[in-house]
């Protein structure tokens, strides 16, 4: 299991373009094989700070992440509305038990 958070700064002048990026983004990537979960938040006090919480199940299907279309097409449309951009990789230490208490 390998957890990703993505956190961006984005200009403010493009927080609604990076929005609907992100969000197209995250629709493909859901859909990816070895794709558990991403998901995308905004700080409800700053609108230019998002972080991406993405789960994969392996490494290797991280690594399959970055050749998709979606993602080099995201990374090109992007590139120029961000101010920062910090990756943070968690690999897992325990075996993942997922619980639904919904």
């Amino acid at each position: 299991m390998v957890i990703v958070q993505v956190i961006y700064q984005v200009k403010e002048d493009f927080v609604e373009a990076f929005r609907a990026a992100v969000i197209e983004n995250a629709h493909a990537t859901v859909k990816e094989p070895g794709n558990l979960r991403f998901e995308v938040y905004q700080d409800a006090d700053d609108p230019t700070q998002f972080i991406l919480f993405e789960m994969f199940e392996s490494p290797e299907a991280r690594q399959l992440h970055f050749d998709t279309p979606h993602l080099l097409k995201f990374r090109q449309v992007v590139g120029e509305m961000i101010v920062d951009r910090r990756v943070h990789t968690w690999m897992a230490v325990t075996p993942t038990v997922f619980t639904d208490k919904r």
